[in-house]
């Protein structure tokens, strides 16, 4: 079996849930994060929706994120777009 490494982003009106999956040959970990619109400076979602990214380009995009103190901006509408 091959390690199995994501996070999906749900987003609501009500906040988004970022989970965390992580599956390897012996374990398998779960985490979840709920994050409501006020603590973000705009959050505007017309329709709810989930994006899955490969957990690995995920943190390596928060962490330079981090390291030159840029904000993480997400614009998307649908699928393709």
């Amino acid at each position: 079996m091959e390690n199995i490494r994501h996070c999906t982003i749900f987003f609501s009106f009500y906040g988004l849930l970022l989970c965390f999956f992580v599956s390897e040959i012996r374990k398998t970990v779960r985490t979840e994060l709920c994050l409501e619109p006020g603590e973000f400076d705009l959050y505007n979602i017309g329709v709810g929706t989930s994006i899955t990214f490969c957990l690995r380009e995920f943190r390596a995009l928060l962490s330079f994120a981090e390291a030159v103190n840029l904000p993480v901006t997400a614009n998307f509408d649908t699928g393709g777009r």
